[in-house]
């Protein structure tokens, strides 16, 4: 799911993304290209965010590749993802 992304400030809840989000695209950073997967976790109340190198679109592959996992706040998660859809 990709969603276009509004400021969080004055975003209504249909603006915002619905967690997890699994978006394909290239790292703003590296300029490689990417599998992000984003979810909120609720025992902490922040955002897990998980990278793979490639675009993975088939679950296993996703399941077996070798990921990189940050946490992060609601605010960084919808940056990244403005970034990479950008």
């Amino acid at each position: 799911m990709t969603a276009t992304l509004t400021d969080p400030q004055t975003a209504t809840p249909t603006d915002l993304p619905t967690w997890p989000v699994t978006v394909f695209g290239t790292d703003p950073r590296t300029g490689h290209p990417g599998t992000w997967h984003i979810e909120r976790n609720e025992a902490s109340g922040g955002y897990e965010v998980q990278w793979a190198f490639g675009h993975l679109t088939n679950p296993a592959v996703w399941m077996q590749a070798s990921k990189v996992t940050t946490m992060t706040d609601e605010a960084h998660a919808l940056e990244l993802l403005r970034r990479i859809e950008g």
